[in-house]
């Protein structure tokens, strides 16, 4: 079986630097595999293998030595998993292999897979979540390979240390996190890698906590009885209250609906893919109706090649809408809004958790979901009491600019 060892050679750059290698010894020949750092020389202990931290200082020394620690092992799992073929192996053939070749156990890999299937399914959010992810890992590593078999608790626990000291937030490191953990569920119900190294039995992934983005009853009916004269004001006023009145469907889901069927939409949610219907009641029909659309139930799609563009331009219009000039609400209003108000003032009205959950498109529990079949009524019930709640007058008179 090949060795591995961390070696500097005699060539130089021009600037005096030297490129730190990994030479692999196989059938008592050596060859070297180039890293991407470069290091003077006597910035380097041969015998010890590791960068000092004579220029560098501790942290970056240490980083590079614990990645360069880390490549090694990489090449040494790779080998083991050939084990009975590479004793055929050329000393070119092994550095090939460990240079190039990548196989369905790398996380890489895996990462790739996820990608080019939400890409294929037209799912920008996940497809975007996973390629940051992609990126996070590669910024830590510094290299394309990540064997599954590497990924244990303690490197889970330094990759988490490394994104907080590249200052992420808890949520951002959640995501890349389940991400990863999702990568491992779905290796493992493939059959490419054990469950005993199954490195999230030990390993708890941080909760951040959700930034609420709801506004009260009386600033969504203002928002809703404002007159607007500015046609683009109005109609992003006019998305934000379809959303609304459609338990706050989610923008590229609205964009995309086709028609109203015999009183509802029914459409596949871009987030989850399942199917959904939603009734449409008169208040959502009047605003459906000053928009119509040739392709889609919409105009919007008609007017921007891109729905981000759209969405982009309905956000800033809503925070004129959400000024002081207008609706003095104070608030960074933005459509997501709609989703939260309407979850919050559903529940300031009594209406029962499993039933909002199961309104906005999540499950209701892990037990319940099996056994009930949620007649949709109840959702339809749920949506026209939060309407007519904002339809009542305003207990309250719009604050002064300066509150």
């Amino acid at each position: 079986m090949a060795t591995f060892k961390v070696v500097i050679r005699d060539s130089k750059r021009k600037d005096g630097k030297t490129n730190i290698k990994i030479r692999v010894t196989h059938k008592r020949q050596a060859g070297y595999i180039a890293t991407e750092y470069y290091v003077f020389p006597d910035e380097f202990d041969q015998k010890g293998e590791r960068v000092t931290p004579v220029n560098l200082g501790y942290d970056e020394s240490n980083s590079i030595n614990m990645k360069l620690l880390g490549l090694k092992g990489s090449y040494a799992i790779r080998l083991d998993k050939i084990k009975d073929k590479v004793k055929h192996y050329t000393l070119d053939m092994v550095i090939q292999y460990l240079k190039e070749e990548k196989d369905s156990t790398d996380m890489f890999v895996i990462l790739d897979n996820k990608i080019a299937k939400f890409k294929a399914l037209g799912n920008v959010n996940y497809m975007n979540s996973y390629k940051c992810t992609r990126g996070a890992i590669f910024k830590y590593l510094g290299y394309e390979m990540l064997p599954l078999e590497v990924i244990s608790y303690d490197w889970l626990s330094r990759f988490e240390f490394h994104m907080k000291k590249e200052k992420m937030g808890p949520n951002t490191i959640g995501t890349y996190m389940r991400n990863i953990r999702t990568c491992f569920n779905d290796s493992i119900t493939m059959g490419l890698v054990e469950l005993n190294l199954y490195p999230f039995r030990r390993y708890r992934i941080p909760k951040g906590k959700t930034r609420k983005r709801n506004i009260s009853k009386d600033e969504t009916t203002r928002i809703a009885t404002i007159e607007i004269k500015d046609h683009l004001m109005a109609w992003a006023r006019d998305m934000y209250m379809l959303s609304f009145y459609l338990i706050g469907i989610n923008m590229r889901d609205l964009m995309f609906v086709k028609k109203v069927d015999e009183g509802r939409i029914f459409y596949i949610r871009s987030k989850g893919k399942k199917d959904y219907s939603i009734k449409v009641f008169p208040e959502a029909q009047a605003i459906i109706d000053r928009y119509p659309g040739k392709k889609y139930l919409l105009n919007t799609m008609d007017n921007y090649a891109d729905y981000r563009s759209a969405v982009k331009r309905i956000n800033k219009k809503l925070k004129d809408v959400a000024g002081d000039d207008m609706c003095k609400i104070g608030k960074p209003l933005t459509t997501y809004y709609a989703r939260h108000t309407w979850a919050t003032i559903a529940s300031s009205l009594g209406v029962s958790r499993d039933t909002i959950r199961y309104a906005l498109g999540h499950a209701t529990s892990s037990v319940t979901d099996i056994y009930i079949d949620y007649d949709l009524e109840q959702v339809d019930q749920a949506n026209r009491k939060v309407i007519d709640h904002i339809n009542t007058p305003l207990s309250e008179s719009p604050p002064s600019p300066e509150k």
